[in-house]
């Protein structure tokens, strides 16, 4: 089966190498050095001299600039640090617990604590209080709820946001504190 994720990262990260480079001039490099420009045969002449690779690292300027390098511990190496990249990037999963603006002081709490064993686990908690009706016209009975919460859960959460109308409902983030 053909699959067009793999294609596109696999096409993005290809770098055309010997052969493959067909521009008629090249600016070469060398270790961290530049050799100056040269036509595509003769670059692709002292690659294979020195028993490396001919590898095009910038295709959109003028000339194209192509390094000589071993091809194979540059892929291994930006593979690496794609690794690394993935690693450091920071992914929340999110809960979502939703609310009224009648609810009781019991109900709330057992949702203060819902919400602090998510934060625990390391979720992002993310509060729906849904208005109906005639709450529409006590829009700050919500906001003194969502104040609630997040001073209960200050010491596990930090709002992402601050509690904002969208439509009928408030909406308020709030995201474990990092460790």
């Amino acid at each position: 089966m053909f699959n067009n994720k793999n294609q596109k990262t696999n096409n993005q990260s290809k770098n055309r190498i010997n052969e493959q480079i067909r521009c008629p001039t090249v600016m070469l490099l060398q270790d961290e050095q530049n050799l100056g420009i040269f036509t595509s045969d003769e670059a692709r002449k002292i690659a294979r001299e020195t028993g490396l690779d001919l590898v095009e690292i910038s295709p959109t300027s003028k000339p194209p600039v192509c390094r000589i390098m071993d091809y194979g511990k540059f892929k291994y190496e930006q593979g690496v640090k794609e690794k690394e990249k993935k690693k450091k990037q920071k992914t929340f999963q999110e809960k979502e617990l939703h609310l009224s603006p009648s609810i009781g002081e019991n109900d709330l709490m057992i949702k203060i604590n819902a919400a602090r064993k998510f934060l625990e686990k390391g979720f992002r908690v993310f509060f729906v209080l849904k208005y109906k009706k005639r709450e529409n016209a006590h829009k700050e009975l919500g906001y003194k709820i969502v104040e609630k919460i997040v001073k209960e859960l200050e010491e596990l959460g930090v709002p992402q946001t601050q509690p904002r109308l969208e439509g009928s409902s408030l909406n308020c983030i709030i995201e474990p504190k990092s460790k």
